[in-house]
């Protein structure tokens, strides 16, 4: 009987001062709840199978080098539980070409102009797109919108105001972390991934993956749990090692929040939303190098096609003409939110989406749907994940 278990595993992840240099992240301060963690080496190999040896045997084999892979590794979309701090998986976003900003106070003041869907703040140079903002006093009091466009201290929201914002609106954009499209100053994680003996006598297996970057792609529904999937790839930064086994481990002291009492606006109509996924679609490279231990070097994202799709409940043309939007390539806003606890409330934005497909009719249950995939538009703008 083996002595490890698929189960007792360990990820740490710690993004890097500098690309490739382990970043050593530890239990304690950098661990990540996942599912699915695997690593899978992705070495060439030259078989020599048409040497000549005075034989019908092929000659041996050589290992030419290569990186390695962590695949299909999820975790739940959640808050840290602090507003402000960023969530375990944050490292993880970041190697996925995601640039993150925190807000560590509240942005406050009161607007000099307003309209149905704007508000034009004091100051905006801190605010960014995807950004939530409730009004506190004044016309539309008590209203909070996501920011889907900006125009100098000018906001755009997703949806109307319950009544026209103007000069006496007061407005707070909350403490948060957020996370978009970065193509600069890109930033690669050091992950370590652990496998645990169930005999205390015996030391956990320990494989670090240096400069690593990746994709992710995350799905909402009702049923289900909110999950991001990440695919990972790195320089192997030696042969696995028995190491001691790690011990304090500290998670967000948070769960995911269900996919339920959302906001969900597209092109500024309350929707009703069955499904709703999203891909950065990363393109990863990894140059080769003979300098390096195994002949590469750190991952880089060298492309992003954000898109994803969308399974709504079917509306009244009235309300919602897809195929016209289809056709006519109208832009939208998506935005959703949902949670309830400050520093585990979420809020996802594309701020410009096109349909990138042909809407197609299904089936939800007894009820007619319809599928629709999406492009997210605008470099580094494509889509918005806020924590708040």
């Amino acid at each position: 009987m083996t002595d490890y278990l698929t189960q007792n595993r360990l990820l740490t992840a710690k993004s890097e001062t500098t690309s490739g240099t382990d970043a050593t992240p530890t239990a304690g301060s950098n661990a990540v709840a996942c599912e699915n963690l695997r690593v899978s080496p992705d070495f060439a190999v030259d078989q020599a199978e048409n040497e000549h040896r005075s034989s019908i045997d092929a000659g041996e084999p050589t290992v030419l080098g290569g990186g390695v892979t962590i695949p299909g590794v999820s975790a739940r979309l959640k808050g840290s539980g602090t507003a402000g701090t960023a969530p375990e998986a944050g490292p993880l976003l970041k190697a996925c070409a995601l640039a993150e900003t925190t807000t560590s106070s509240a942005i406050t003041g009161t607007a000099s102009a307003g309209g149905a869907r704007v508000l034009t703040l004091d100051d905006a140079s801190a605010v960014q797109i995807g950004m939530p903002i409730t009004i506190t006093a004044g016309e539309a009091n008590g209203d909070t919108r996501t920011i889907v466009a900006i125009d100098g201290d000018e906001v755009t929201v997703d949806a109307d105001w319950s009544t026209p914002t103007d000069n006496t609106s007061e407005y707070s954009v909350p403490i948060n972390v957020l996370y978009g499209g970065a193509s600069i100053d890109l930033v690669t994680a050091s992950l370590y991934a652990y496998l645990n003996s169930r005999k205390s006598a015996l030391d956990s297996i320990l494989h670090k993956v240096l400069g690593a970057a990746g994709n992710m792609s995350l799905q909402l529904q009702r049923d289900q749990v909110p999950l991001m999937t990440f695919d990972l790839r790195g320089m192997l930064a030696a042969a696995p090692t028995a190491v001691t086994r790690p011990t304090g481990a500290a998670f967000d002291a948070t769960k995911a929040p269900a996919f339920r009492n959302a906001v969900c606006t597209l092109g500024g109509v309350s929707t009703r939303l069955r499904t709703f996924s999203l891909d950065l679609a990363n393109t990863v490279e990894q140059a080769d190098d003979p300098r390096e231990t195994y002949g590469v070097g750190p991952a880089v994202v060298t492309r992003r096609q954000t898109g994803g799709s969308l399974s709504l409940y079917k509306e009244a043309i009235s309300t919602r003409n897809t195929l016209s939007q289809f056709l006519a390539n109208t832009e939208q806003a998506l935005a959703i939110r949902y949670g309830n606890t400050a520093g585990n409330r979420i809020a996802i934005t594309v701020p410009r989406l096109v349909y990138s497909g042909n809407p197609s009719d299904t089936d939800i249950g007894a009820y007619a749907g319809e599928a629709l995939p999406f492009r997210g538009l605008g470099p580094d703008a494509a889509a918005f994940i806020c924590h708040w």
